[in-house]
C-alpha cells in the first residue's frame, strides 16, 4: 500500500496528471470551437448538409463540401493551439477564423453560384471544389496566424 501512495504522491506522477488535464482542457477547447462553428457553417448557409449527407443523390457532393468547411476551419484553430498558451487568445484566433471562413463562403458563392446548384444536384466535382477553397482558405488563415 505505500508503494502506491509513494507512487501516486510522486513528482512524476503529479507532472503526468497536471500534463493530463492540461492537455485534455485544450482539446475540449478545440472540439468545442469545431461543434460550435459547425452548427453556425450549417445554419447559415443556404444548404441543408445534414440532409444532403442523407440523399444518396447528394451525399458525396455535400460530405466534400463540409469535410473542406470542417477542415478549413480546424487548421488555424489548430495552429492556434499549438502556439497560444492562453484560451483568449485561443477563441480570438477560433473566432477570426471562423468568420474568416464565412467571408470566403461569401466570395466562393457569389463567384460560383452556379456549383452550388450542380453540389445540390449531386455533382461530386462541385463538391470537391467547394472543398478545396475551404482547406485553401484555412491553411491560408492557419499560415497568417503563424506570424501573429
Amino acid at each position: 500500500m505505500d508503494t502506491i501512495t509513494e507512487l501516486l504522491a510522486s513528482p512524476d506522477m503529479v507532472r503526468v496528471v497536471n500534463n493530463f488535464w492540461v492537455k485534455g482542457s485544450w482539446f475540449l477547447a478545440f472540439f468545442g470551437t469545431v461543434c460550435v462553428f459547425t452548427m453556425v457553417y450549417t445554419a447559415v448557409t443556404p444548404c441543408d448538409e445534414w440532409k444532403m449527407m442523407r440523399d444518396p443523390k447528394t451525399k458525396d457532393a455535400a460530405f466534400a463540401s463540409f469535410a473542406g468547411a470542417l477542415l478549413g476551419f480546424s487548421f488555424p484553430v489548430l495552429v492556434s493551439v499549438a502556439q497560444h498558451h492562453q484560451l483568449s487568445k485561443f477563441f480570438f484566433a477560433a473566432l477570426s477564423s471562423a468568420v474568416l471562413q464565412l467571408i470566403l463562403y461569401v466570395m466562393i458563392s457569389a463567384v460560383g453560384s452556379g456549383w452550388r446548384k450542380r453540389m445540390n444536384e449531386g455533382d461530386v466535382v462541385a463538391g470537391k471544389w467547394f472543398a478545396l477553397w475551404w482547406i485553401i482558405g484555412g491553411l491560408g488563415i492557419a499560415a497568417v496566424n503563424i506570424g501573429l
